[in-house]
């Protein structure tokens, strides 16, 4: 059997993140949504574990994500992993897109779909919550409100109808040292995204003022390059800017096509970008 289907990045529209955690992680309250930007996952069987991907420069040992997932998953029937995976690569690494986690949650997918008996959605989602905080949130097919350490995912309808530039400047950034660089202290606590969010995406210059990501500042002393990218994609007309998770990607929404092609022909060279169309909607899987 040879199962393939894509697996979507996903931007963050506002991330504010609240407080640090006496476990040493963070509550963070975002809305996790989706761009055309995607990885392609196939499955086959195989007579062992085994992991391809097209970029050589990609681990594909035991902390590459799509590893753990189906390690976790063939173990969760008490069975030795035997399978053959290969990840066609296209979402940038350490871009805070979302792109492992996404990765992860299509092979959980595709494993489950190749089962005779399947894990219900409940175990699925829990095992995938095992693999990383975000893994969950790429199982299902809708935008989602994301609270707690990521764990806590309420899905939401939402039509954006602009065009969607993304654009990663060629920045890693470690996800665990983003974390530490913001120096919370367990006293800290920040407010949450405003309660009519959704109301806010059709009022995008309003969305600007009320979101903030709250990697922006560190991320923007640190690097220089993220800060001029957000302000240039404003510059260009877009209606709506900000860097996306813990960076270095920064998305901007264009109310006219034209104005984003135009953007993207002023972009350094090594910049990567995604034009995403306006209403775009993945499903779960595709």
């Amino acid at each position: 059997m040879n199962l393939s289907a894509k697996a979507f990045a996903k931007i963050n529209i506002g991330l504010h993140v609240l407080n640090k955690r006496r476990d040493g992680y963070h509550n963070i309250d975002s809305i996790f949504h989706r761009i055309a930007w995607h990885d392609r996952i196939t499955i086959e069987d195989a007579d062992d574990l085994i992991l391809t991907v097209s970029d050589s420069s990609l681990p594909t040992g035991k902390h590459n994500t799509c590893r753990k997932a189906a390690q976790a998953f063939f173990e969760s029937f008490g069975e030795t992993p035997k399978c053959a995976i290969h990840i066609e690569k296209d979402i940038p690494v350490g871009a805070g897109l979302g792109g492992g986690s996404a990765d992860a949650a299509v092979v959980l997918s595709l494993l489950n779909s190749m089962r005779e008996t399947p894990l219900p959605p409940t175990r699925l989602r829990k095992l995938a919550a095992s693999i990383g905080a975000d893994v969950s949130f790429f199982l299902q097919g809708s935008s989602a409100r994301v609270r707690g350490t990521g764990d806590i995912i309420d899905p939401i309808r939402i039509d954006i109808p602009y065009s969607i530039l993304t654009v990663w400047p060629g920045i890693k950034i470690d996800t665990a040292w983003a974390y530490s660089a913001l120096g919370y202290d367990l006293n800290q606590s920040r407010e949450p995204l405003p309660e009519n969010i959704t109301d806010l995406l059709s009022a995008p210059r309003e969305l600007q003022r009320r979101v903030r990501n709250e990697f922006e500042p560190v991320m923007f002393s640190t690097y220089p390059a993220i800060r001029d990218l957000k302000e240039s994609l404003l510059d260009h007309g877009a209606v709506f800017a900000l860097m996306s998770g813990s960076g270095s990607s920064v998305f901007g929404w264009f109310e006219h096509a034209v104005d984003a092609e135009k953007t993207i022909a002023t972009l350094p060279g090594g910049y990567r970008f995604n034009l995403t169309p306006p209403h775009f909607q993945p499903g779960a899987i595709e």
